[in-house]
């Protein structure tokens, strides 16, 4: 039975950690110290539920995007000899994981012309984009990390050739 290298880094992982200005107690003035401590307070009892996902590498025989809850793990190599490449916390569960490759030459949807560069969409930046609750949030090798805030729920998210598809979640409509 297959199991996530991942999943063994992820036991090990401190989780998220506050850090505190010249451990001082939060004041009334600093609220956003108190709203992050009750954001970590999980009152529910379902399990942290984790997926993964592998794929080929060239170098090192695969790759694998483990996550559980708020952590993301990052490693490569064979099953027996991975390594951990990084690992990403969030503020909320983690919901989808995956790889893109971001295009630095957009396609032109303006122009009218036929568009024969179609096949050249220029350098290609690899990225692992995670989701969760409330905020996109996209890391590449080169150690630059973007935020994007979520203006509604995801259900599905798929990588394209020019970026990411995000399918927003249906929202339930009240019978009256």
């Amino acid at each position: 039975e297959y199991s996530p290298g991942g999943r063994q880094t992820y036991q090990r992982h401190p989780g998220s950690v506050i850090h505190k200005k010249n451990g001082e107690l939060p004041t009334i003035q600093n609220d956003s110290a108190l709203l992050q401590r009750f954001s970590q307070v999980n009152i529910s009892e379902k399990a942290t539920k984790e997926f993964w996902t592998v794929r080929e590498n060239a170098n090192y025989g695969e790759e694998e995007l483990y996550c559980s809850g708020k952590v993301a793990v990052h490693s490569k190599g064979t099953q027996f000899t991975r390594v951990l490449k990084t690992s990403y916390t969030c503020d909320t569960d983690i919901k989808h994981a995956l790889w893109c490759n971001f295009s630095t030459k957009p396609p032109h949807q303006a122009s009218k012309l036929p568009d024969n560069d179609d096949e050249n969409p220029g350098e290609q930046v690899e990225c692992i984009c995670l989701l969760d609750s409330y905020t996109l949030k996209v890391f590449n090798e080169k150690g630059e990390d973007y935020v994007s805030s979520l203006q509604f729920q995801i259900s599905s998210v798929w990588a394209t050739k020019y970026g990411l598809l995000l399918e927003k979640s249906p929202v339930p409509i009240p019978v009256s």
